[in-house]
């Protein structure tokens, strides 16, 4: 078994070698010993531990030699060395018959609690180093926790739309679209006839009034040879009060149609001469309030009924308006339409929505 112990070991076991008491031997007869004589030169020097770090090594297993099978014989000398006397030693301390030199046991103690407060302070060292690897592995995760929380938090406020406080990196705001207010197209107002069909209206009257007059005066001369025109006709209740009512009769049969057909003027003509005929009969009432009784009246009516000149004011009155309705009713018919168009260009833009330039 090799020895790794270093020479400054080797050098205090030869000084202690040196002090040590020689074992007494004995050697068979013809053999003769030889004893190293006389004291080192180093015997009473002090024994100094040295204090250089270095790998313990066991002093049984350091100096255990495989044991000596040779058997001495009478033939061959016996020469003990310094080692043999050595190795004779720690036998005899082991077997308890010995005795090791006080200075030797001291330099091992000491050399053994020096060996123990090397690893004692190892093991501190390595505990100091563990649990520093534990601190810092324990704020690592802390850390690490930290951070997701405030990364849970950021993404819980950036989805509700709030704001926080914590240190994360700001989300790139959105840019805020703005709205674009558009005037919403009008709905088209229906164009109504009523105002040309009450100036048609107008001037359907003026004919009326000629035509009837002139009718009037046709009659009188039959009659009489002769007519006064202003005296015998215009002048007289019972042609100026049919004139103004068929005027009204008229406005209202327009205000009625409004952008109504041809048909119905043509239907409407029986009420406009209605109503004429029936004025005729309250313009002869006027005419003779002055000269008949109450109880005249009716007489006075029963002749008017089918008088010539209440005859030809509703036949006039009933074909004016069929000729003049007719105008009216072709630019009912063209307003109709315009509307329609209006309408239509209306439901258009409303279906295509607002257009941004």
């Amino acid at each position: 078994m090799s020895n790794t112990t270093p020479e400054s070991g080797n050098d205090e076991f030869d000084r202690t070698a040196h002090n040590a008491t020689p074992v007494e031997q004995t050697v068979p007869d013809g053999d003769t010993a030889v004893q190293p004589t006389g004291e080192p030169e180093n015997a009473d020097r002090e024994i100094v531990v040295p204090k250089e770090h270095h790998t313990p090594v066991v002093a049984d297993e350091a100096y255990a030699e495989e044991p000596d099978t040779h058997v001495l014989s009478s033939a061959e000398p016996t020469v003990l060395t310094q080692a043999d006397l050595r190795e004779n030693e720690i036998r005899e301390a082991e077997a308890g018959t010995g005795a090791i030199p006080s200075e030797q046991t001291v330099a091992q103690r000491a050399m053994a609690e020096r060996i123990e407060a090397d690893r004692v302070e190892a093991e501190r060292i390595e505990a100091q180093r563990l649990e520093a690897e534990r601190a810092e592995a324990q704020r690592a995760d802390e850390e690490a926790q930290r951070a997701a929380a405030i990364r849970a938090e950021a993404e819980a406020n950036r989805t509700d739309g709030s704001r926080t406080d914590a240190p994360t990196a700001a989300a790139p705001v959105a840019p805020v679209r703005q709205p674009i207010y558009v005037q919403a197209p009008s709905k088209p107002k229906p164009k109504s006839n009523r105002g040309f069909g009450i100036a048609v209206s107008l001037l359907a009257t003026l004919v009326f009034a000629v035509l009837y007059a002139g009718i009037l005066a046709l009659i009188l001369v039959a009659n009489n040879g002769g007519v006064d025109l202003v005296g015998d006709v215009l002048a007289r209740a019972p042609y100026w009060i049919p004139v103004i009512f068929f005027f009204l009769a008229m406005a209202l049969l327009v205000a009625v149609v409004n952008r109504g057909g041809w048909w119905a003027y043509v239907l409407g003509g029986f009420v406009v001469a209605a109503i004429v005929y029936a004025s005729y009969l309250g313009g002869v009432l006027i005419n003779v309030a002055n000269t008949i009784t109450p109880n005249q009246i009716a007489d006075t009516l029963r002749q008017a009924l089918l008088s010539p000149a209440a005859i030809i004011s509703f036949l006039v009155a009933r074909e004016v308006p069929i000729w003049f309705g007719a105008w009216i009713a072709s630019r009912g018919r063209k307003v109709r339409e315009r509307n329609a168009e209006a309408q239509a260009e209306y439901e258009r833009v409303l279906e295509q929505g607002p257009v941004v330039a």
